[in-house]
């Protein structure tokens, strides 16, 4: 993995449409990001409760992204299956809460066509953004959970199906677990992200920003390489290099 140094969107891609977090305190300036892409704070934005209570994760949910000047924000529910699917396409960006990745996927994939609408929406523009769990999910193959040098996998959302994400890695002392599942998936790319850092993904590319570090993983024919960004940094996944 070599290459030089760029600043933000150095990579030369196209604009960001999904935003990883890897949880804490959220930074101001992730959320004015994230509304930048989907048009402004007033751009309709779609909580995904499903990773705890629904009630109560869509109610603090609610709360938190009000606070961070999303000003037209609706929940997502889904005892409607079709009323879900018309206010996925209307929505200009989907925030996933944090919580449980496991529950959050499992949940969505109970609703017959509702995981196939999100990746389309998010293939067609609609920015996808989430911290902690609501990073975790987008991977297809996802994290679901691991301790004690254990690592658990189950099926994710599928909108970066190239990489695998974590999240609270520095602080979790996680680092080992993007090492082994990219160790044996090595066409795969593992994206570990610290508390209060996130990644903004344009095409095959990201950016890095926040204070923490952005692990990249990847698995070579003999060995497992692990690069550490910081914010100004970017990666091209399809070149498996800095930018």
């Amino acid at each position: 993995m070599t290459g030089c140094i760029a600043g933000t969107g150095g990579s030369g891609a196209g604009a960001p449409n999904l935003f990883a977090h890897g949880g804490g305190i959220l930074d101001p300036a992730y959320a004015r990001q994230v509304q930048s892409a989907m048009g402004g704070p007033d751009a309709p934005l779609l909580i995904v409760p499903y990773s705890g209570e629904p009630e109560a994760t869509a109610a603090a949910q609610f709360s938190a992204t009000s606070a961070l000047a999303f000003r037209n924000v609706l929940v997502l529910g889904i005892s409607d299956p079709q009323t879900a699917l018309e206010r996925i396409a209307s929505a200009s960006g989907i925030w996933f809460a944090g919580g449980s990745q496991r529950r959050q996927v499992t949940t969505l994939a109970g609703v017959p066509g509702l995981v196939e609408t999100l990746r389309a929406a998010n293939a067609a523009g609609t920015v996808v953004a989430g911290s902690s769990a609501g990073a975790a999910v987008m991977s297809q193959l996802m994290i679901s959970g691991g301790s004690g040098g254990d690592v658990f996998t189950r099926q994710g959302l599928g909108f970066w199906p190239e990489v695998v994400i974590d999240q609270h890695v520095a602080e979790r002392d996680r680092a080992y677990r993007l090492r082994r599942v990219i160790g044996d998936r090595p066409s795969l790319v593992g994206v570990g992200l610290d508390e209060a850092t996130w990644v903004a993904r344009r095409d095959s590319a990201f950016d890095v920003f926040g204070r923490g570090v952005a692990r990249v993983v990847t698995a070579g024919p003999d060995d497992v390489q692990e690069l550490g960004l910081r914010a100004g940094d970017s990666f091209d996944i399809g070149a498996r290099a800095r930018v």
